[in-house]
């Protein structure tokens, strides 16, 4: 591939994540407006280029460490994000379910400082399990605001989110300086 198509097309997955910022920013509007299945489309738009930016840049082979980065940022907008919105149309949701929440965010808190102590740099771990509980994620979402709270679900999600935060953990105790095991 020309040095000058490959330029151009990094630029087209790097727009794709930057649309998912956008997104996210746009469905805080339905979700101020309690309004649930414009708040499910725009999520699912979101997901979906979370799905495109990688899947693209991985098969035009046009990966970078600015493109990782961006994207990793985006994903997190959107993690964070889920936690606002559970909050403003499941409020009692959130309180019922307060003590898993405040778990989950504490291991994510917890691995954002192992990062930032130990490496000087957050990583966006790009693994299977990750990506594993970033689907289980946006399925819960959209059924979630769409069919309604699934007790079942959100357990399953949770212990998922908590084991995979708590071996991420352990990876990065495990890892040298320079980020190698």
């Amino acid at each position: 591939m020309k040095k000058g198509l490959r330029k151009e097309l990094s630029k087209l997955s790097n727009l794709i994540t930057l649309s998912r910022f956008f997104l996210v920013f746009l469905a805080y509007i339905p979700i101020f407006l309690g309004e649930k299945y414009w708040f499910a489309a725009i999520f699912f738009l979101a997901g979906l280029t979370d799905v495109l930016d990688g899947y693209f840049a991985r098969t035009m082979k046009i990966t970078s460490s600015f493109g990782s980065r961006l994207d990793t940022l985006a994903d997190n907008f959107m993690h964070y994000s889920i936690f606002i919105w559970l909050y403003v149309m499941y409020r009692q949701v959130f309180i019922d379910y307060i003590l898993w929440l405040f778990l989950l965010l504490a291991v994510i808190i917890i691995y954002t400082f192992v990062c930032l102590v130990k490496f000087k740099k957050y990583f966006g771990n790009h693994s299977f399990l990750n990506k594993a509980n970033s689907f289980l994620t946006f399925v819960f979402v959209l059924y979630l605001f769409l069919l309604g709270f699934s007790e079942i679900f959100f357990y399953c999600l949770a212990v998922s989110l908590i084991f995979a935060y708590i071996y991420n953990i352990y990876q990065l105790f495990r890892m040298d300086v320079s980020g190698k095991i």
